[in-house]
């Protein structure tokens, strides 16, 4: 009887560890290790045929076939959203015919709402970390406006209502936090130059957002990982950090800072700038106080003289769950690059080459996890791999 219990017990955590593996949605199984945050799962043209029952299914025209196939997850995949593409010519398009079938599912794959978009496709979606909302970039085929497509932005609640929508060609930015989007109306095709001057932020946290004019022309975007920072810079020279929530906090000038800003750190205490090899003199990066704007690097090692080879740095980072890692990027041959790892006061720490690398190797997303690997990502887009520095304790930077 012992063993009989035991063998019932471990069939028990199979079956339940088996059933983790894969998410139902909508009839359909996916693996769970297949979707990503940081990007869709796009099924193939072998999916697609296997699924002929899903012809035209809630779009209500017969005449219509299926596409292509979206899936979205949240970080934590508390939720997933399902885009469905019909059009009218599998072999062709008809924009006024073309319709999405959008459902939006809670952690178990429960459907929680759907929508039918009709003349109108998901360009692309972003689930917030609590699962609870998306943010959408669609496209208006059946718009009055006067171009050949109109891009919109919408965010959806749990409950499928609509808490944010913009439809003047939005040019936007998600933070990686998936909580904070920041946008612009793209003036090229609204034709007002005042477009170009005026910034909106909404945070998906509290529901509530915020916009600001300037005097010149600007670029927005999210510069801390947790989407707690803003920065908005002025005519290529002026950079405006605010909070996720509106607030102003300082101003800073290119020649000041002499390079570019890359990030700020999720505490906001720390200001990461990387200049390029200039005048025959070796690649760095600088770290400054946001608060007093001091200079806080002091060592310059320096890893060109071992495989740089005058090479600059394409992008850097605070390393996430760190106090302070910092991975920088480096184009060192043809299709291959390379992650470099400094502490907050420029110490070396160690990198990693890669060959074959896949298209533009800029801007690095890495995290320091408990067991003191770090996991690496490209773009935002990839993941790259799971390292372990050789003779250096990260654990000591563990974020406390």
């Amino acid at each position: 009887m012992k063993h009989l219990i035991l063998i019932i017990t471990f069939c028990t955590l199979f079956l339940g560890a088996n059933a983790q593996e894969t998410i139902e949605l909508d009839g359909m199984k996916f693996d769970l290790k297949e979707l990503k945050h940081y990007k869709p799962y796009v099924a193939d043209s072998t999916m697609l045929k296997k699924l002929p029952k899903l012809k035209s299914k809630g779009i209500g025209n017969e005449n219509l076939e299926l596409n292509s196939l979206r899936v979205y997850s949240s970080k934590e995949k508390k939720s997933f959203a399902k885009s469905t593409y019909y059009t009218k010519d599998k072999n062709g398009f008809d924009l006024l015919s073309d319709s999405t079938s959008l459902k939006f599912f809670d952690e178990k794959g429960k459907l929680k709402w759907e929508k039918t978009l009709k003349g109108k496709s998901v360009s692309n979606c972003f689930l917030s970390p609590d699962g609870k909302k998306c943010i959408i970039e669609l496209i208006d085929y059946l718009s009055d406006e006067p171009a050949d497509e109109n891009r919109r932005l919408l965010i959806f609640d749990e409950n499928g209502e609509t808490l944010l929508e913009h439809e003047k060609w939005p040019s936007i930015n998600v933070s990686n936090s998936r909580d904070v989007v920041c946008y612009r109306s793209d003036y090229r095709y609204t034709g007002s130059k005042a477009d170009k001057k005026t910034v909106y932020c909404f945070d998906l946290k509290t529901n509530t957002g915020w916009s600001k004019t300037f005097e010149n022309d600007v670029v927005i975007m999210p510069a801390s990982f947790n989407g707690d920072y803003i920065r908005i810079r002025e005519n290529e020279t002026i950079h405006n950090i605010y909070t996720r929530n509106g607030d102003f906090i300082v101003k800073l000038d290119y020649e000041f800072l002499k390079g570019r800003i890359d990030q700020i750190s999720d505490d906001g205490k720390y200001l990461l700038v990387s200049r390029s090899a200039k005048h025959n003199l070796p690649t760095s990066f600088d770290v400054y106080d946001l608060s007093t704007l001091k200079y806080s690097r002091t060592s310059y090692y320096d890893v060109k003289e071992d495989v740089l080879d005058g090479r600059i740095y394409n992008g850097a980072s605070f390393v996430q769950n760190s106090e302070y890692i910092i991975a920088l990027t480096s184009i060192v041959a043809p299709w291959t690059g390379m992650v470099i790892f400094h502490d907050l006061d420029g110490k070396y720490l160690g990198h990693r080459v890669y060959e074959n690398i896949k298209g533009n190797f800029y801007r690095p997303t890495a995290i320091l996890l408990n067991d003191g690997s770090l996991d690496v990502y490209m773009n935002g887009e990839y993941f790259l791999d799971n390292i372990k520095l050789d003779n250096v304790n990260t654990l000591k930077y563990l974020k406390k």
